[in-house]
């Protein structure tokens, strides 16, 4: 789950919509909305507007909302996806491997 780290209460549950889903291949489509949490599957980019992550196993889902545990701190649980490479690293890189020197 995904949500807006401001709204979350340091020394209580958070209780929070669950508004969106997004997975690999399949993105939200629009920015992160203030007081909502995305469901969030492995791969998927994370939408504009997130910047924490709480593991499934860490909140309870009951009828559309989510309830967040205290105390999770911003930037929890997200990694940073490298930027691509361009083709033409990609291939100068194959193609001047030692290996294929002969």
């Amino acid at each position: 789950m995904r949500s807006l780290t401001p709204n979350l209460m340091p020394d209580r549950e958070t209780v929070l919509p669950v508004t969106g889903r997004a997975a690999a291949g399949h993105p939200l489509g629009r920015s992160a909305r203030r007081d909502e949490a995305i469901r969030i599957f492995t791969g998927a980019p994370m939408p504009d507007g997130t910047d924490t992550v709480m593991m499934q196993e860490d909140c309870a889902v009951e009828n559309q909302r989510v309830r967040l545990r205290p105390a999770i701190k911003k930037g929890a649980n997200r990694r940073h996806a490298p930027l691509p490479q361009s083709r033409e690293k990609i291939r100068g890189d194959l193609q001047n491997r030692p290996s294929d020197r002969r």
